[in-house]
């Protein structure tokens, strides 16, 4: 799927939101929702999200923690790329409702003064 023009075209539109914005789960997940459409099962949403979050690291994104503070407004995990999929994979699997998955991280570019 990764080498499929929509994929391109959702990863980019993720991309420009991070680079632009702090960037939360629900487009992301949201991107793989439109990407395999509504007969996917949940374990192909969250491969598909993973791949997603994985391309974007790959782009210079980095997963952070927003805080209570302006300054610093979001601190970064500070993992590796494996690590933060990991990560990611442990949080999506514990959900006890799919729409806590805003609070597993947000996305953004160092910076960037995002926000």
């Amino acid at each position: 799927m990764r080498g499929n023009e929509r994929y391109r075209e959702e990863l980019s539109y993720l991309v420009s939101y991070a680079a632009s914005d702090w960037l939360h789960f629900y487009p992301v997940e949201g991107a793989a929702r439109v990407l395999l459409g509504d007969d996917a099962n949940e374990d192909q949403v969250r491969e598909t999200v993973l791949s997603l979050v994985g391309d974007l690291l790959d782009a210079g994104a980095q997963a952070v923690e927003l805080t209570s503070a302006d300054d610093p407004a979001h601190v970064p995990w500070g993992l590796s790329r494996a690590e933060t999929l990991a990560r990611i994979r442990s949080e999506l699997e514990n959900l006890d409702d799919p729409l806590d998955s805003i609070h597993i991280c947000w996305f953004t570019f160092p910076d960037t003064g995002s926000g």
